[in-house]
């Protein structure tokens, strides 16, 4: 048989490439979707904490979210159960570096798979979350004139989240989750009631911008929902204290498994017995299992 003349052949070729370009990605387990936007761990040295009024507060060599996943659940399962025993803390740049009341916040997630692939549409997919928040003190949360106790003062709370998330259906490059969080009052310390907030609403979005390498994006804007007043905020940060505002961008190392980070928060101080103070936080560090992308897909 005679070949293709070549104004055919180069026509046929063409169309063999639209073809193949039209190609839907390979569909994607929603586990790992799920999997992929798992809290990272992180670790970031010399954070700078500023007040309100201006002034850095407690120096301190760094700090560090160690937020192990144990993910139990199955390609094709409608459900999955994340424990995770979460714990941050922070070592301060006084005598014998001392890493004072870190914050224990373990938590359990189930998760809610609504469909079985991510191919080619928005996937919708929801948790459930019972998450615990102390430090291991044991002194009055408030001392004689009703100011907090920073170096023994207890705090505990527990709580409840209910979170939906929906992520891009062609190649998981951006989510968002809106998310409702309830402090029941049990087994909570004494006198948090109208200081710390106990209902919150929370909307995080993640998309990766392909700016450097392999990076990515998030913000999550929180809004205490119920009353909380603390002693000597200003009418700004009386305002400011019910939306903190979480912004981080992730780059991934290549083949390292790591990432570096740069992070700003503005918002109560989220280190225990600390909230009632409005900071804000400036992070550039490093972070573990990063995962910004799903393997297979790019």
């Amino acid at each position: 048989m005679k070949p293709p003349s070549g104004a055919l052949g180069a026509l046929i070729a063409l169309g063999l490439a639209s073809a193949a370009a039209a190609e839907p990605p390979p569909a994607v387990p929603v586990l790992d979707v799920v999997r992929s936007n798992l809290e990272q761990s992180y670790t970031a040295p010399f954070p700078l904490l500023v007040t309100w009024k201006g002034g850095t507060v407690d120096p301190l060599w760094f700090e560090a979210n160690l937020a192990p996943h144990f993910l139990v659940g199955k390609n094709g399962w409608p459900i999955a159960i994340d424990l995770t025993p979460k714990i941050v803390l922070r070592m301060y740049r006084e005598n014998s570096a001392p890493v004072k009341t870190p914050s224990y916040m373990p938590r359990l997630t189930a998760y809610l798979l609504f469909t079985k692939e991510l191919a080619g549409r928005p996937v919708l997919y929801s948790s459930f979350t019972f998450g615990h928040h102390s430090n291991g003190q044991s002194g009055g949360t408030f001392l004689a004139d009703g100011t907090v106790n920073h170096d023994t003062g207890d705090f505990a709370t527990n709580y409840l989240e209910a979170a939906l998330y929906v992520a891009d259906g062609v190649a998981s490059s951006w989510w968002v989750s809106p998310s409702l969080e309830w402090h029941p009052r049990v087994a909570t310390s004494e006198g948090l009631a109208g200081r710390y907030g106990f209902w919150r609403a929370h909307l995080a979005f993640a998309g990766f911008r392909g700016l450097l390498l392999d990076d990515k994006l998030s913000v999550r804007v929180s809004g205490i929902l119920d009353h909380v007043e603390i002693e000597g905020d200003s009418a700004v940060t009386r305002v400011l204290r019910r939306v903190p505002v979480s912004v981080r961008y992730l780059v991934r190392f290549p083949t390292l498994g790591v990432g570096g980070y740069l992070s700003v928060y503005a918002g109560p101080d989220y280190y225990n017995v600390w909230f009632d103070r409005y900071v804000s936080v400036f992070q550039i560090g490093l972070a573990g299992d990063t995962s910004p992308r799903l393997p297979g897909v790019f």
